[in-house]
């Protein structure tokens, strides 16, 4: 605020002292004396307005702007007082010679008559006010901005401490299971779980969720997945078709597992068995391209509560994350339900 008050404060009388010189020629036909008699009005205007860019700051109360204005009343008075004893100054012969224009209106100088002193004067502060009040606007916004991120964060931190005990409820007991059965096995499951709940302590960042590669994005999900194999057996069937150049594209951490998650949990009530579940990731012209796909069909909100409650967390974060730059699509055809992200990079 403070460099654009000065630069507008500098600008205004700039464009004063220009004005004020094509006026004066009309009538005064020295060039030099009515440079430097708008020299003396502009340098004295910016001279007695250098308080304006420290006090219109601390007007936020109606009694704090009515405070402001009066000063520009003030600074108005003494600007007429300074601008004329700088003109003497600049040329007290001419000047006083030329004194009669303000006595004569029809030669009368618009620009440094008593008329129009507070009229500019007030014209400038009601020029900084509204610079100061679109500075708080846009504060204000910014601080509304960073408490949704700030929700956002603390919505995905609580989504991970509610998503935990469920998953590692099942996850126990199919290791118990596997124990005895397969105790190899159940030691790759103990470490595919190691990994999992490793990747969901990772920090968020000031700026909002932990941002990851595609490729520890995938990662987690296939242990997730991993150990679900152990529950549905050959029930679930996984397929992954990720292309070589997405895997350093990064993403928010965890932006896909809700979409995984919904594609088990209501696929099996609707695919024939086994249920598959696809991933897919590629780069399209202008970035980003992610698909999840199960076998079955479109689920109603009305007919499972809860059915777009995963897709409505995805779409706060991509809508908080790449606002502007991304979409997110549903369609159920030929038997499987896919959903469709498009993350476009910044430049695209």
């Amino acid at each position: 605020m403070r460099r654009t008050s000065w630069l507008l404060i500098s600008g205004w009388w700039a464009t004063f002292g220009l004005l004020h010189f094509f006026s004066l020629l009309e009538f005064l036909p020295f060039e030099d004396i009515a440079a430097r008699r708008s020299l003396a009005w502009g340098l004295s205007g910016f001279v007695v307005s250098l308080p304006l860019p420290v006090l219109a700051p601390r007007a936020k109360s109606p009694k704090g702007i009515a405070g402001l204005l009066l000063l520009g009343v003030l600074l108005a008075v003494l600007w007429g007082v300074l601008g004329w004893i700088l003109q003497e100054i600049a040329d007290p012969f001419l000047s006083s010679y030329t004194s009669y224009l303000f006595l004569a209106p029809s030669q009368e100088a618009k620009l440094d008559s008593p008329l129009a002193f507070p009229g500019i004067m007030l014209a400038l502060v009601g020029v900084l006010m509204l610079i100061e009040t679109r500075r708080r606007l846009q504060e204000q916004l910014r601080s509304l901005a960073e408490v949704e991120r700030q929700a956002q964060r603390a919505q995905l931190e609580a989504l991970r401490y509610q998503l935990n005990p469920h998953f590692l409820f099942n996850a126990l007991n199919s290791i118990g299971a596997l124990a005895a059965e397969d105790p190899e096995r159940a030691r790759r499951v103990v470490t595919q779980l190691a990994d999992f709940l490793r990747y969901s302590l990772v920090p968020g960042g000031a700026e909002g969720a932990a941002w990851v590669t595609l490729e520890a994005e995938v990662a987690a999900i296939s242990a997730y997945l991993e150990i679900e194999l152990v529950r549905f057996e050959s029930d679930l069937v996984v397929s992954y078709d990720i292309a070589a150049d997405t895997a350093d594209e990064r993403v928010p951490a965890f932006l896909l597992l809700p979409l995984v998650d919904n594609a088990i949990k209501y696929g099996q009530r609707t695919s024939p068995t086994p249920l598959h579940v696809a991933l897919k990731a590629w780069k399209g012209p202008d970035g980003l391209r992610i698909e999840v796909a199960n076998t079955g069909h479109w689920v109603e909100t009305a007919d499972v509560p809860g059915t777009r409650k995963g897709l409505a967390n995805v779409e706060q974060r991509l809508s908080a994350e790449y606002p502007g730059r991304y979409s997110l699509r549903t369609r159920s055809e030929g038997g499987w339900v896919r959903v469709a992200l498009s993350l476009r990079d910044e430049t695209g």
